[in-house]
């Protein structure tokens, strides 16, 4: 005896209902009954599926809360995507899918068939807007049908309306039979005749207008209803409350309603040289113009002039400075020649000045000035004699240079005050005078009387120059050192018969307060660091005196250092296995070798590979390169880069530093195959398929599309090469027990635009997985209008619509697996 398998089934489909026109379900109610002889627990699993139409099955599963008695039902809400926009008859099948054998009780009580009707909503027929000179005369006439009951915004029940006056009327039309609504409207325009001005284009206010001026107005058409072709307007206009004038316009194109136009009165002409503020009056005369407010317009302009801009006459100034100011609250902005943007400003330098200004109005003004300093100033320009030395024999003398750096000659009668003092020791004290020492010119006068600097030491000179009148003191005296000084001394620190097993090695030259220092490559800093054996040379001079001493001598330096320089990997490259990659070592030491003894170690993203030792006999050359091979799988993973190190180790290797060479590879991406697990349990025939796309395909059986039929038990292989050049290779095993393959879920987006459409509708559609897929427009009644197959996975296109009659729509997108729709009105 073996128990009895549960049964369940549909019972009851409740929704979704009979409707009217634009309805939509987003859920399904149902009723499942245990058909069997057991209970049902809480917590067992119940599978519902259902076809709407003829669109693919969609499944649902539910737990149950509580037991489930036989005989009992229980309600099941089922969300949906019933659009049921078009009128007509639509079916739907329900069915459970839990019993171990569906006909264990002798009939299938699973599925359930259904079917429920959308009912068409009344056609009003009426147009958006009626446009009349006589609204009051018409009638509002929507389509006619018994089965039809009319109510209007005033609440009226009549199958027409006797419009009283322009403005938006409402109508809600009501079908008998199933109590269908239509809400619609018409909008009643009266047209009329309204030509006015509504802008005075030319005179504007400026700072200056001429005396032959025209006046243009802009005129517009404020009606409702169109100006045509050879109807007259009239314009006038008056200055200041003057004559009139007097001038016409016959359209020789329409002046549509709201459409504006220029015009110019060409027969007089008015004078605004004289600045000052005028009244511009002017108005249009039209036959059957119905509103007169808007016919007249009047404004005021005003011409300014220009600023009085004065900054004063030419002028020479005896002084350092001089101030000009011509700041004034009408004026607004300053520029001077000079690129200066204050109004008042100090000048310390001769020249000529021009400033351009705006004032208030925004009308420019530009005025300019010359100025010349004339400066009494005579300065210390240095000691010619004595100078700094470290030879020196006997006494010298003492020679000074002046310069005049004023702007005025000094004449021959100017007493010119000149002296020195050594340290602390008495100052020397002469008057001279200079005959026509012109600006920028320098004299040198000579002491009487030597003074003695032989002994080892530093001199302060004190000097100073000095004239009546002088306007700067900052310069009349200077302080001068001067040495008296030794030889340096040099002695570099090297054992030529010794060799030096470093990298480096750093001399000093020694210190001194003025000296300079020049070594055999050019360089002239105090300290030199050696990095490769050759001779060592420096010479170390006193700047003041002129003395030096120099040394030079040989440096042995062995440097043993190799480092790799190179990997054969592109910056770019696919990501994958890598063997037989060539790494390129330098040795990178000072000396030739004889042979060597390296350890590499790889790494990627910081993880060790593998080690390997590259061994070499004969002579390396310094600064030689050398190729080894990799004997390993170099494997690049990552999302984009991988981080490829190679570290070098040798024994006496003296720079650790450079043993390691990083390379940051940007991994191109190989095309994305799955083919799903390794071993796989299939119903044969089956179909491998893998994204489309690619550049090119190679199964194992040497065909070349996006999928391939197995039809026994076997390995298989694909090869996908994508348009970067980078191949994925995917292996399967297919054996022939049964699977079920899940139905996929919407993933397609679309948006289209304009909708309502008349004329031409852009649709773009977004699609996740590749593959071909066909469009097609369907009308209301379920027929396919148009249909076109595509490819992209950024869909976009264009479809003219205005062959269409206008109506209800749909826009469907779908391949064999999943399927969109969009409603879309054609008017």
């Amino acid at each position: 005896v073996y128990p009895a398998p549960p049964d369940v089934g549909i019972s009851t489909i409740s929704t979704p209902t009979d409707t009217c026109q634009y309805g939509y379900f987003d859920q399904m109610e149902l009723w499942v009954k245990n058909y069997g002889y057991n209970r049902m627990r809480a917590g067992d699993t119940i599978i519902l599926g259902y076809n709407f139409e003829s669109d693919p099955a969609i499944l649902s599963t539910f737990n149950l809360v509580s037991d489930l008695a036989p005989g009992d039902s229980v309600r099941f809400t089922v969300p949906t995507t019933f659009d049921v926009d078009a009128a007509g008859t639509y079916h739907l099948n329900a069915y459970t899918l839990i019993e171990d054998d569906p006909w264990f009780y002798g009939t299938n009580n699973d599925t359930l068939s259904y079917t429920f009707q959308t009912w068409l909503n009344p056609v009003t027929g009426l147009l958006d807007t009626i446009s009349s000179r006589q609204p009051d005369t018409l009638f509002i006439q929507p389509i006619i049908d018994p089965q039809y009951s009319y109510l209007w915004g005033d609440a009226s029940t009549a199958t027409s309306y006797d419009v009283s006056a322009p403005g938006t009327y409402y109508l809600t039309v009501t079908e008998g039979v199933h109590g269908c609504k239509t809400y619609d409207s018409v909008y009643i325009e009266l047209l009329f005749n309204d030509v006015g001005i509504d802008s005075i284009i030319w005179p504007q206010s400026a700072c200056e207008l001429g005396s032959a001026e025209q006046v243009q107005v802009q005129l517009r058409n404020f009606g409702t209803d169109s100006l045509i072709i050879d109807d007259k307007i009239v314009l006038y206009y008056q200055v200041d409350g003057g004559p009139l004038v007097k001038d016409s316009l016959t359209l020789d194109v329409p002046l549509y309603s709201g459409a504006r136009r220029w015009f110019t009165f060409t027969h007089a002409t008015e004078n605004f040289s004289t600045p000052d503020t005028y009244s511009i009056k002017t108005y249009t005369d039209y036959g059957g113009d119905t509103v007169t407010s808007n016919d007249t317009l009047s404004r005021s302009i005003t011409v300014f002039g220009y600023y009085d801009l004065n900054l004063g006459r030419d002028t020479i100034v005896p002084a350092l400075s001089y101030t000009i100011n011509p700041e004034s609250p009408q004026l607004v902005s300053y520029l001077w020649s000079d690129g200066v943007t204050t109004g008042a400003r100090t000048i310390d330098r001769s020249g000529s000045y021009t400033l351009q200004v705006v004032d208030v109005n925004g009308c420019p003004a530009s005025d300019d000035m010359a100025i010349w300093f004339r400066i009494r100033d005579i300065s210390t320009v240095g000691l010619l004699s004595p100078q700094s030395s470290c030879n020196r024999s006997g006494t010298e003398p003492v020679r000074l240079r002046i310069q005049n750096t004023g702007s005025d000659t000094l004449q021959l009668s100017d007493n010119i005050q000149l002296s020195y003092r050594i340290g602390s020791t008495p100052r020397v004290t002469e008057t001279i005078h200079v005959a026509g020492l012109k600006p920028g010119q320098t004299y040198d006068h000579s002491f009487a009387g030597n003074v003695n600097l032989t002994a080892f030491g530093n001199y302060v000179f004190n000097l100073t120059a000095l004239a009546a009148g002088d306007l700067r003191t900052y310069n009349d005296t200077l302080d001068t050192l001067v040495y008296t000084n030794t030889n340096p001394v040099v002695n570099l620190p090297i054992d030529e018969d010794q060799t030096y097993y470093q990298t480096e090695m750093l001399f000093d030259a020694g210190t001194g307060a003025n000296y300079g220092y020049s070594w055999q490559d050019g360089s002239t800093g105090r300290f030199f660091t050696a990095t490769n054996r050759g001779t060592i040379s420096v010479t170390v001079t006193d700047t003041v005196t002129g003395c030096h001493g120099s040394d030079s001598k040989f440096l042995n330096l062995d440097i043993l250092d190799y480092m790799v320089t190179a990997v054969a990997l592109d910056a770019t490259s696919c990501a994958g296995a890598y063997e037989d990659v060539d790494v390129t070592i330098l040795n990178n030491g000072n000396l030739l070798r004889q042979g060597a003894n390296i350890t590499l170690n790889y790494y990627v993203n910081s993880v060790l590979l593998f080690t390997e030792h590259f061994e070499t006999t004969g002579i390396w050359q310094a600064g030689d390169s050398r190729i080894h091979t990799t004997l390993n799988t170099l494997v690049l993973e990552g999302e984009s880069v991988a981080n490829l190190g190679v570290d070098l180790t040798v024994s006496g290797d003296l720079r650790p530093e450079n043993d390691l060479f990083e390379r940051s590879i940007s991994l191109l991406p190989s095309p994305e195959v799955d083919l799903g697990p390794a071993a796989q349990e299939v119903v044969f025939p089956h179909t491998l398929t893998v994204p489309g796309g690619y550049n090119s395909y190679q199964w194992s059986d040497g065909s070349t599309g996006t999928s391939f039929t197995a039809t026994r038990i076997g390995t298989y292989a694909v090869t996908v090469t994508g348009s970067n050049g980078c191949r994925t290779t995917r292996t399967v095993y297919l054996t022939d027990d049964l699977a079920l393959n899940q139905l996929a879920g919407d993933r397609i987006q679309v948006s289209m635009y304009p909708n309502p459409a008349q004329d031409v509708i852009h649709i773009e559609a977004e699609l996740e997985d590749p593959g071909t897929y066909i469009l097609e427009v369907i009308s209301s009644t379920n027929g396919v209008v148009l249909s076109k197959e595509f490819n992209d996975l950024h869909y976009s296109d264009e479809l003219e619509v205005s062959g269409l009659p206008s109506g209800l729509y749909f826009i469907r997108i779908r391949n064999a697996q999943m399927y969109h729709i969009t409603k879309m009105v054609i008017q």
